[in-house]
C-alpha cells in the first residue's frame, strides 16, 4: 500500500483537506490514516467542498466505509477501485487521486500531484466482477 500514490499515511485532517482544495477539482481524493480511530483511516473527497469518509475494519479485518452502502474490501487499493464507479454511494466518484509526492509543502507546481485518472468509461474501465476481494458485507 506504500506504493500507492493517493495513500498518506501521517498527514492531518487540515493538510488533507488543503491539499484538495489546492486540487480544486470534483473527484480529487486521498486517503489518510485516522487521527482519531487507530487503525481507521479517512477516504478524503473534494466536491466543492472536502467530504470525509471513515474506512474502519471489521473484526474479519474487511474494510468498510462509513455513511456508505454496505461493500466490503480486503485492501485499501480494492476500496478504491471499487468507489472509482458511480453510484457507489459517494458523493462522486474516485477520479484524480492526490498524490503524496504533493505533501511536501512545495507550492511552486501549476498541476499539484495530481494523476488523471482513466476515463471510466473507457474501454479501460475495471472490471469489478473479476475481483475476488471485493464483495457484500452481511451484518
Amino acid at each position: 500500500m506504500a506504493s500507492a500514490s493517493w495513500y498518506h499515511r501521517d498527514i492531518s485532517r487540515v493538510r488533507a483537506e488543503d491539499l484538495l482544495a489546492r486540487a480544486g477539482r470534483d473527484g480529487s481524493y486521498l486517503v489518510r490514516d485516522s487521527e482519531s480511530v487507530p487503525g481507521a483511516y479517512a477516504l478524503c473527497l473534494f466536491q466543492r467542498h472536502v467530504h470525509t469518509y471513515r474506512i474502519l475494519p471489521d473484526p474479519d479485518g474487511l474494510l468498510t466505509t462509513q455513511g456508505v452502502q454496505v461493500n466490503c474490501f480486503r485492501t485499501l487499493e480494492d476500496l478504491v477501485l471499487g468507489y472509482q464507479q458511480p453510484h457507489k454511494g459517494l458523493v462522486i466518484p474516485l477520479l484524480y487521486p492526490v498524490s503524496h509526492d504533493t505533501d511536501t509543502g512545495d507550492e511552486s507546481s501549476d498541476e499539484p500531484g495530481i494523476l488523471r485518472h482513466l476515463d471510466i468509461m473507457t474501454k479501460n474501465k475495471p472490471n469489478l466482477t473479476s475481483l475476488p476481494d471485493i464483495k457484500a458485507c452481511h451484518f
